[in-house]
């Protein structure tokens, strides 16, 4: 599969389409400070026999992490997203929120699209 934001209408269903095996995916949500760990790991799947695996990384500026990262493997299954868990409060009179912590995103990342993969 093509690096894709996974946002995109109908890109999530090719993603799934294309990596998954009997209805199965291992999913890795990973930003730019992990790549070598997620890659590792990635690595460490395929060296078992498991290439049913997407890659998710944490912004849409991380489009160019997936390419870098294919450079390496050339059919990594990578794709970016730009989900964003504290959309913005320009139209609410709510004050602006603090982004949130970095592994709090990831983890709600990988809810977020568990949630909408088991829908």
């Amino acid at each position: 599969v093509e690096p894709m934001d996974l946002e995109a209408p109908g890109n999530l269903a090719r993603v799934l389409e294309a990596r998954s095996y009997r209805r199965e995916v291992v999913m890795l949500v990973t930003d730019l400070s992990q790549s070598d760990l997620a890659l590792n790991m990635v690595l460490n799947l395929r060296q078992l026999g498991v290439e049913h695996y997407i890659l998710i990384t944490t912004e849409a500026e991380d489009a160019r992490l997936c390419h870098r990262l294919r450079a390496l493997v050339p059919d990594l299954g990578c794709v970016w997203t730009t989900f964003q868990i504290n959309k913005d409060d320009s139209e609410t009179e709510q004050p602006p929120r603090k982004p949130l912590p970095k592994t709090y995103r990831i983890w709600s990342m990988r809810k977020h699209y568990l949630a909408v993969m088991a829908a």
